[in-house]
């Protein structure tokens, strides 16, 4: 059970990785046709490869280029935290299932129906892992330390949720 929830949660993530990289290398393509176009003194036409300008090229000038119309939300730092809610929501609900089948009950009222169902279960997990990270970029977007002490608080509080269920599932 343990696999299918990891794989599941990278099922879920490997799409946002690769339209990432689908954009950086957008990002790539403006910056080379602008820059060509700067250099060449030339209106900006369409992107030749082999006109193109590396963006290690681009430290030559003194303003530093960023790509229009994009704003970064998300530090390295805000990443990690983003990934650590992933995984504490997959130990949330394989301790909980371990939980349950040490004779545990689920004591949140809310969660006693979803938890019946396994499909349900996961679904909410993955619900409230997604919901998490959205209201972090949300937060971050004003106040990355806010966005990062959010994702902190959330995260510690799953992980003593997990680390109470674990030890129902263990008999203590």
């Amino acid at each position: 059970m343990f696999r299918r929830c990891v794989m599941a949660i990278a099922i879920a993530f490997v799409p946002g990785f690769v339209a990432e990289a689908a954009a950086q290398e957008q990002i790539e393509f403006i910056v080379r046709d602008v820059t060509s176009s700067v250099l060449n003194n030339s209106t900006i036409s369409a992107v030749r490869l082999s006109d193109a300008v590396r963006v290690s090229d681009l430290e030559q000038f003194p303003v530093p280029v960023q790509p229009l119309g994009i704003r970064r939300t998300s530090s390295p730092l805000l990443k990690s935290m983003y990934v650590t809610t992933a995984v504490v929501q997959a130990l949330d609900m394989h301790s909980t299932l371990g939980a349950f089948k040490a004779g545990a009950v689920e004591a949140n009222p809310l969660m006693s129906g979803i938890t019946k169902n396994r499909v349900a279960f996961v679904a909410a997990k993955a619900a409230v892992a997604a919901s998490t990270m959205f209201a972090a970029r949300q937060i971050a977007k004003r106040s990355k330390v806010g966005a990062v002490i959010t994702m902190l608080a959330v995260n510690s509080a799953y992980a003593m949720i997990v680390r109470h269920n674990y030890k129902l599932a263990r008999g203590r």
